[in-house]
């Protein structure tokens, strides 16, 4: 199991692989693009979801990829995608399958983010997923795409790819990656894998307490409409509105 000093900081990694990844006159776009905002604080943006979720395909579909789209909203916001949800692992003090709320909350409070003291038994049980054996690969593999392509420009338009028009079919992956630049084999190694215990461990150690999926944070509160993502980003940025902030 991997540990948070080996992952480092999510945008440690994120900086490190985009320039290892990409070519260099994508560097220099992703290098303007930073450069529109310097000066502000850009809004940040947390999204905890998994696959096979209705409210988080159309979380997905109807206010992450439009705000993303949005003209020069991308630029004033930095966003991090969780995908490991109502997700637990099988333990003793909380028990397992058959997969229930109550036993994911009680989950939540005994090994995730947040929780002190936990026991040695947090991450070694079955995962046991809300939406079945599909959801547990889907929320791998996404977190693999997370991992190995650290924009989320690139990685969210994968997983509206693979999650919302495909319903999380292994046979999607190919489809859903090569148009936007992704090795489909490399994605399907890590969430078959042991990288892919590492991923869900980091999306689990990272997923705090939380009412359901989708849960959306801008700046460390809670969205309580998740559909009026882009209108409380617009609202939360401090420097000149965009245009798609119009």
């Amino acid at each position: 199991v991997a540990t948070q000093s080996t992952w480092g900081t999510r945008r440690q990694h994120r900086r490190r692989s985009v320039t290892e990844s990409r070519p260099m006159w994508k560097v220099f776009i992703l290098f303007v693009v930073h450069v529109v905002a310097l000066g502000e604080t850009k809004v940040h943006v947390e999204f905890y979801g998994e696959a096979k979720c209705p409210p988080c395909k159309r979380f997905i579909s109807n206010a992450m990829i439009p705000t993303m789209q949005a003209e020069g909203v991308a630029a004033i916001m930095d966003f991090d995608y969780y995908p490991w949800g109502n997700e637990y692992w099988a333990t003793k003090q909380c028990g397992g399958a058959p997969y229930s709320s109550s036993k994911r909350v009680c989950w939540d409070q005994l090994c995730g983010k947040g929780a002190l003291n936990r026991p040695d038994n947090c991450f070694n049980g079955t995962k046991v997923c809300q939406h079945g054996p599909t959801e547990c690969y889907g929320n791998t593999l996404e977190g693999c795409a997370v991992r190995y392509y650290p924009a989320y420009t690139q990685y969210m338009p994968f997983v509206k790819c693979f999650e919302v028009d495909n319903d999380c079919s292994p046979n999607a992956v190919s489809q859903c990656a090569s148009p936007l630049g992704m090795d489909s084999s490399q994605l399907a190694k890590c969430a078959s894998g042991p990288e892919g215990k590492d991923v869900d461990y980091y999306n689990a150690i990272n997923t705090p307490p939380h009412p359901g999926t989708p849960t959306v944070i801008i700046n460390g509160k809670m969205l309580s409409d998740t559909d009026s993502l882009l209108q409380a980003v617009c609202a939360a940025y401090t420097g000149s509105k965009p245009a798609g902030c119009q």
